[in-house]
């Protein structure tokens, strides 16, 4: 039956696959109908608020996501925590601390999908508590696959906790052990790499390390930037 939440999910599947091709405008117009054609559907509420994150409109992402947390119960846990997801992203963007600290509790623990104790863990790092992020990101860790990019997100994390802790020594064993097991996450562990390298004043060693990264990722805007400082 064409259901309103059969259109709506039509839509949001079409505004995503717009997303990934580059076609901002168009995806909007897509994840806006499947809004219009079933409000009260917290996935459709997240993937509008996703887009307007993506595009720096954080403040236009909020309302939505309130609104996507009065229904989100009716969702599959993982489903939950995909829309907590969105709502953890705005609000860390807009610097809503307080409300953040609530997020946290709010959000829904679970070991079906590494989100969970990833999004515990990016919340605590923001808010200060090193310790914490670190032990969420590594419980991230034990419930991801081997190879995809995301999947190497929990790795990251816990090396650049530790680089923020300066924690020198086990910042560049945890970046030297993903350029080796994430080679999909090849640049961005090498381009860690090297910023414990200049952290320490091993100035020559950091921009071997950012053209070695470059290498892989010609097109990196971050690694260029930390090459041309």
């Amino acid at each position: 039956a064409n259901t309103p939440a059969l259109r709506s999910f039509t839509r949001q599947g079409l505004g995503r696959r717009k997303e990934l091709l580059g076609l901002w405008e168009a995806a909007e117009v897509d994840l806006k109908a499947a809004v219009e054609v079933s409000p009260g559907d917290p996935q459709a509420l997240a993937a509008l608020a996703s887009h307007y994150l993506t595009q720096g409109r954080a403040a236009e992402a909020l309302p939505l996501t309130e609104v996507a947390m009065r229904y989100e119960g009716q969702l599959e846990t993982v489903d939950r925590v995909d829309v907590h997801r969105v709502r953890i992203g705005v609000l860390a963007a807009l610097g809503m601390r307080k409300e953040l600290e609530t997020a946290l509790v709010d959000l829904p623990v679970t070991q079906e999908t590494w989100w969970s104790p990833y999004l515990k863990g990016v919340g605590q790092y923001i808010l200060g508590d090193l310790d914490a992020a670190e032990a969420a990101f590594s419980d991230a860790g034990s419930l991801t696959g081997p190879a995809e990019v995301p999947d190497q997100m929990p790795g990251l994390a816990i090396a650049a906790t530790r680089l923020r802790q300066q924690k020198w020594v086990e910042a560049a064993a945890a970046f030297r052990g993903l350029v080796d097991s994430a080679p999909l996450s090849r640049s961005q562990a090498l381009g860690g790499l090297a910023l414990v390298h200049a952290m320490v004043g091993d100035i020559p060693t950091a921009l071997d390390g950012l053209d070695d990264a470059l290498s892989v990722d010609p097109r990196d805007p971050w690694l260029h930037y930390m090459r041309g400082r």
